[in-house]
């Protein structure tokens, strides 16, 4: 699956929220925890997994926007593997004051299976994903038959076709689980290293976190694009030239065709809070200009920041043209609130008086 710009920082932050990662204590091939869940919102109630069943037992929250994208998906597989595989979200990681009933009820027949929250004790994020080293949501178990976990993963990526598998016997768990453990042995790995740097910037040495850095990228060349805002930071801080040539070949390489990734890397260039000297406004109008091209001028939020870009440079018309643009988008987003609206608006007035 297409990510954004993975920022290092947030890997910190789980790493020093977990306390690290420690090798997971429930892996593939094992028997599943016992199942308990807090309350029943749809369907159920499962008060034990059947032996003689496949389930699928998927993590997610009413917070998380890429659970709300795999809710439609998981309601098409339930309604594919119906009488054969039996299919729960469970509410992890709600904030305070979070109304599943609610959330699930707004979904509709979009979410068309069981659907339960976790216990007030957390047992189920704690038994089940905390157990499994899985730090992260949406995320899916596969339990077979005699309640062996088979599969853990993303709900978007592989799980059509492991669940056509397993319902035939021909999946093969134990390659899967051989495959997981190396997955989670580099991502204690990038763990790690992501913390060393993140406290060497912490303590000013943008140098030594840059070194520290490029030389765990020699030896796992994917983690570079994950720590690539991370890496620009660190050349804006030791190299400015060298942080803007970074930022062209980003934006012409791996993310030529992810908008928001454009837009950060373009927003970067003449963001006051690095200090640049001599900030390469053209090259973050050429970066941003694709943003907008690719989202065929219809991202507010993009045309909002061109238009930053664009009065930052001085030139003010385009940034009037562009704030333009974003009001009208936004004032027929359904999804933007009308503060946000109103926000734009004044950001346009604001510019418009600079202009006179």
């Amino acid at each position: 699956m297409k990510k954004l710009l993975m920022p290092l920082v947030v890997v910190v932050g789980l790493a020093v929220a977990s306390g690290g990662l420690a090798a997971p204590a429930l892996k593939c091939g094992d028997k599943a925890p016992a199942f308990k869940v807090g309350k029943w919102v749809k369907g159920g109630p499962i008060t034990k997994l059947d032996p003689a069943k496949i389930y699928v037992i998927e993590f997610w929250a009413t917070w998380c926007g890429p659970c709300k994208q795999s809710i439609p998906h998981l309601t098409d597989l339930a309604k594919k593997y119906k009488d054969k595989v039996t299919f729960v979200g469970v509410s992890v990681w709600e904030r305070p004051g979070a109304d599943v009933a609610a959330f699930v009820k707004s979904m509709g027949s979009k979410m068309d299976y069981n659907v339960a929250t976790d216990t007030s004790n957390n047992y189920m994020a704690g038994a089940w994903m905390a157990a499994a080293g899985e730090r992260g949501i949406p995320a899916a178990f596969v339990v077979g038959k005699e309640n062996k976990i088979l599969w853990i993963g993303h709900p978007m990526g592989d799980l059509d076709s492991v669940l056509a598998q397993v319902i035939e016997g021909k999946f093969d768990s134990a390659a899967f689980a051989e495959k997981r453990a190396k997955e989670l042995a580099l991502e204690e790995k990038r763990t790690e290293t992501a913390t060393e740097v993140e406290t060497l910037i912490k303590q000013g040495k943008s140098k030594e976190a840059l070194d520290k850095l490029d030389k765990y990228i020699a030896t796992d060349a994917e983690f570079e694009n994950m720590a690539a805002d991370v890496r620009v930071k660190l050349l804006y801080a030791t190299d400015e030239a060298a942080g803007y040539a970074y930022v062209r070949k980003l934006a012409e390489g791996p993310f030529k065709d992810n908008p928001y990734a454009l837009t950060w890397l373009a927003g970067s260039v003449v963001d006051d809070s690095y200090k640049h000297k001599s900030p390469d406004y053209d090259l973050a109008v050429s970066v941003g200009s694709r943003a907008v091209e690719l989202t065929k001028a219809q991202d507010a939020y993009i045309l909002s920041r061109m238009a930053e870009i664009y009065a930052k440079k001085g030139d003010i018309d385009k940034a009037v043209e562009s704030l333009e643009s974003a009001v009208k988008v936004a004032s027929s987003d359904k999804d933007w609130p009308k503060e946000a609206v109103d926000q734009l608006k004044s950001m346009l007035q604001e510019i418009k008086d600079k202009r006179k």
